[in-house]
């Protein structure tokens, strides 16, 4: 969430609103959030709940296609 302790919730509404106000932004969405649980990593939770740590690229930085 932006604005983490300051009304964040409304700062990422105000975001999304500005985002989608733009013709390349129409389907801007919120897709996770900033916690404190797991610093300087990024998780995956799925829609049953279980959660894992995304890797960083090892190799070349180049979309994952297959």
């Amino acid at each position: 969430m932006l604005g983490h302790g300051s009304g964040g919730r409304l700062t990422t509404d105000r975001l999304l609103g500005v985002m989608r106000s733009h013709p390349l932004g129409k389907q801007a969405a919120l897709i996770g959030e900033v916690v404190d649980d797991h610093p300087g990593l990024v998780t995956l939770r799925s829609v049953v709940g279980g959660e894992r740590v995304v890797t960083m690229l090892a190799e070349e930085h180049l979309p994952r296609i297959c």
